[in-house]
């Protein structure tokens, strides 16, 4: 938000809040659970894609977040 990549604070706290609902799930082991929820994240984006999220932040966070995906 602060770098003008998010444009609506609703989004913004959507996409953390999943964030942080995903890092509880890895840290309690639900591996399973973390990567639908960062796949839901992922989503998110995607849809809020040149409407609330400027497509220049999209590309690199998405392909960080399926990177770290396939790790789980």
């Amino acid at each position: 938000r602060q770098l003008g990549y998010i444009d609506n604070d609703g989004i913004l706290n959507s996409l953390n809040k999943k964030l942080e609902n995903a890092e509880e799930q890895y840290k309690k082991g639900q591996k399973e659970a973390a990567k639908n929820m960062l796949e839901a994240l992922i989503n998110e984006v995607t849809v809020q894609t040149d409407k609330h999220i400027k497509k220049t932040f999209v590309d690199p966070f998405s392909a960080d977040i399926t990177a770290f995906v396939t790790t789980l």
